[in-house]
């Protein structure tokens, strides 16, 4: 897994991931996650995670996890398929959960939540190398 790489918001998914061999970059917001990952996919790399996988509104978790896989050149699917998903989230920005409006056990659930997902394509990344 030395060749995937995986930007997060998520505290809980860093703490179980900080020793795996997957690659783990840990940004504040949202939007940086986005922005560096559509950076990485202009560099080659493979979108691996739909950016708003999972089935809360892409609005409402305030922590998101995206796996990208090192690749040798543009890949135009992920690109599509990341600018589609990144419209999306913008079109509902104004709706979007302020962290601090939160307790504390709404934000560890939406951790869980994200962590799970990312869990579960870490399986299947494994699965298939």
């Amino acid at each position: 897994m030395k060749n995937y790489i995986m930007i997060t918001n998520n505290p809980k998914v860093i703490q179980n991931y900080r020793e795996e061999e997957i690659s783990v970059v840990s940004l504040d917001k949202i939007e940086k996650i986005f922005t560096t990952s559509r950076d990485l996919i202009h560099k080659g790399y493979i979108l691996v995670t739909h950016p708003l996988a999972g089935s809360i509104k892409p609005y409402q978790n305030p922590y998101r996890t995206i796996i990208l896989k090192e690749g040798e050149e543009l890949d135009y699917d992920s690109l599509k398929n990341f600018e589609n998903s990144f419209k999306k989230y913008k079109q509902f920005e104004q709706n979007k959960v302020k962290i601090n409006n939160l307790s504390q056990k709404i934000l560890d659930d939406y951790q869980v939540i994200d962590l799970s997902l990312i869990e579960s394509a870490i399986q299947s990344i494994k699965k298939n190398t």
